[in-house]
């Protein structure tokens, strides 16, 4: 029998972020000794948090999405897999960095996907199934 040949393809997956933790932008920057700019870094803070309520931006995640494809002569098996994720991530963050999550994304699923190829795998049927 032929070996089979086997396709990995990663696609990038965002979701809204529907529980994220804004905390970091209601600081009062008490370590910091110069009261003009604690005052600046608490207005700063205010106007992105009053962006975030009016919707101008919204948190994320990010995950890797794996699709394999196992072809053998006269039948293929897709499966996917997907990543745990980042979540907490701002939506109007800088594509470079959001690529970056992905990257990091898409090692940690490669890993995974790697170390099943490895694993020896002990299968386990639901009761009253073979």
């Amino acid at each position: 029998m032929d070996k089979p040949t086997v396709t990995v393809r990663f696609t990038r997956e965002e979701y809204p972020d529907h529980d994220p933790d804004i905390s970091y932008l209601q600081q009062d920057y008490a370590d910091v000794p110069d009261a003009l700019e604690r005052a600046q870094y608490v207005a700063q803070d205010a106007a992105r948090l009053a962006a975030f309520r009016n919707g101008d931006w919204y948190m994320l995640g990010i995950r890797a999405k794996a699709t394999i494809i196992i072809r053998r002569p006269g039948y293929s098996t897709h499966y996917e897999l997907t990543s745990p994720g980042l979540w907490g991530i701002e939506s109007d963050s800088d594509e470079g960095y959001l690529r970056e999550i992905f990257a990091d994304e898409c090692k940690t699923l490669q890993e995974d996907i790697e170390a099943m190829g490895a694993a020896h795998i002990r299968m386990t049927l639901p009761v009253g199934e073979g």
